[in-house]
């Protein structure tokens, strides 16, 4: 089993090499793919491929639909790179949006106008601009895999455009709005969850997952570390996507307060339940 290199371009090669032979006609078969990157990387790119074909694990592209990329992405990239409810999200979108429309077209014969047309028909369908957004996105990332495993040359969707949206101003609520809130809500068991989410932003999830050992009540300040999600397997703790959302936030002393008369209240629940008072 032989392969060759072959520059292209300025830090562009094209990589050659056989996979074997075709059952119908005897003949060897043979394979190219794009690399960028030095030459010396360009060899290791090819070394890597002719062994994946030596262990019986290469793809050949030419016999590669859509939907059959789209489940070895799902098994062997999106199961091991991003948390369990975007996952979700992702083939969720997939299922719906893509597979059904596009999913027998080959992966070697996709092209931007496949995907032009595809935000056009789900456009008429009624999907509203951001979730055709959100669909371009999942399939633009699928497809740089591709690119990585040698399975495309070039990227279809970093071509073709989703339809633009409308933007949105966020709708902020008026100090009067909150007082409303905040009236109807005292006494009730919501309510010290209700004003920390007012007087400080957090997300619902940030609010679900802290913990007292994250809050300082003399020094008036919450650690967000972490984030309740609700999955199909069930609620799971995460932490931050990124280091800004791992954040320390002052809380005023009106919300203090209540939090302390939320704390005194819990460890009477606790003493009444037989349980110990130390967090």
């Amino acid at each position: 089993m032989s392969g060759h290199i072959r520059r292209r371009g300025e830090g562009s090669w094209e990589l050659k090499y056989e996979t074997g032979t075709d059952p119908h006609t005897g003949k060897r078969t043979t394979r190219y793919a794009s690399f960028k990157g030095t030459k010396r990387e360009a060899q290791a790119e090819l070394v890597r491929l002719m062994e994946t074909v030596r262990r019986g694990g290469h793809i050949d592209p030419i016999k590669l639909s859509l939907t059959k990329y789209f489940d070895r992405w799902e098994q062997g990239w999106l199961a091991l790179q991003v948390g369990p409810k975007t996952r979700e999200r992702y083939i969720e979108l997939l299922r719906l949006h893509v597979r059904p429309h596009i999913g027998a077209l080959l992966l070697h014969k996709l092209q931007p106008v496949h995907l032009a047309e595809l935000y056009g028909k789900l456009l008429k369908q009624g999907l509203s601009p951001s979730t055709i957004a959100h669909v371009h996105r999942v399939v633009r990332k699928a497809l740089t895999v591709a690119m990585e495993w040698s399975l495309l040359s070039r990227n279809p969707a970093a071509v073709a455009k989703p339809p633009r949206g409308q933007a949105r101003e966020i709708e902020i609520i008026t100090v009067e709005q909150a007082q409303k809130i905040l009236h109807c809500f005292r006494g009730r068991s919501l309510y010290p969850i209700i004003a920390l989410a007012l007087a400080t932003g957090m997300r619902r999830g940030e609010l679900l997952a802290l913990r007292w050992n994250n809050v300082d009540l003399d020094a008036g300040r919450i650690q967000v570390e972490r984030s309740l999600e609700q999955t199909k397997a069930g609620l799971r703790i995460k932490e931050p996507k990124t280091k800004h959302g791992r954040r320390g936030i002052r809380v005023p002393p009106s919300v203090v307060a209540e939090l302390r008369v939320h704390w005194a209240q819990q460890q009477e629940h606790r003493l009444k339940l037989g349980r110990s008072c130390r967090q």
